[in-house]
């Protein structure tokens, strides 16, 4: 029965797909603070996911962050804080997490 137990957990950690980036997603950059000077403040923007390692926790974030601006209407932002846990954490909670935090822009001069 624990083995059971412990192949489903494997295999719903497995399941779970990396974040892709949308088309709209791809397009948003990030710019120096100097650079958001020149452009339309948006709102502040964190997200966090899970994943196998925390690379690929960080990286699922990074396309997160990047979708939800361009969801948004933005095309740019400032990176605030990036955070991946460590690996005390990643052993006890079996999956790895990470945090992005950025301010989100309109940038006409992206377009």
């Amino acid at each position: 029965m624990r083995n059971r137990i412990f192949l489903m957990v494997i295999f719903l950690v497995s399941c779970a797909g990396p974040t892709l980036l949308t088309q709209d997603g791809a397009q948003v950059r990030q710019i120096s603070i100097e650079e958001s000077k020149q452009c339309k403040f948006i709102e502040v923007i964190v997200t966090r996911d899970r994943g196998p390692s925390s690379g690929q926790a960080l990286s699922d974030a990074r396309n997160d962050l990047r979708n939800i601006i361009a969801e948004k209407g933005g095309n740019a932002f400032t990176l605030l804080d990036e955070h991946k846990d460590g690996w005390v954490d990643c052993l006890l909670d079996i999956r790895c997490g990470a945090n992005v935090e950025a301010q989100a822009y309109l940038c006409p001069s992206l377009n």
